[in-house]
């Protein structure tokens, strides 16, 4: 008789931010940001998720800038901090690149879905 093998895993909290704007809903789950539209609602363009993934997910203060103008970075470097709603949240660099321009300031208090940084990719 055969029996089936069962893993067991422990049960921890993990933060996740959900946002709706419009018919979009943005998750901020460990670093990255995924903007998710309604299902069958695909218009046949491509969505820039970089430009998601470099903005706050929701009203936000910036605490902290970590990178300048110019500067190469690798996937998961942490560009900006922000604080939320007691929780601080790391936005990260996409994928390698250099940082173009820095759109904002410590203190400041950002929108969601307005880019932070302009960032360009490093060539392949």
């Amino acid at each position: 008789m055969l029996r089936p093998r069962c893993k067991r895993f422990q049960a921890q909290e993990v933060p996740v931010l959900l946002l709706s704007l419009g018919s979009d809903t943005w998750v901020f789950f460990e670093g990255r940001v995924y903007v998710v539209g309604p299902a069958g609602a695909h218009d046949g363009r491509a969505r820039h998720h970089d430009e998601a993934a470099l903005a706050a997910p929701m009203p936000a203060t910036v605490v902290a800038i970590n990178v300048s103008a110019g500067q190469d970075v690798k996937a998961g470097d942490v560009l900006v901090v922000l604080e939320a709603m007691k929780m601080e949240l790391a936005v990260t660099a996409p994928h390698d690149g250099r940082v173009r321009n820095i759109a904002c300031r410590v203190g400041e208090l950002v929108q969601p879905g307005v880019p932070l940084v302009e960032f360009e990719p490093s060539d392949l």
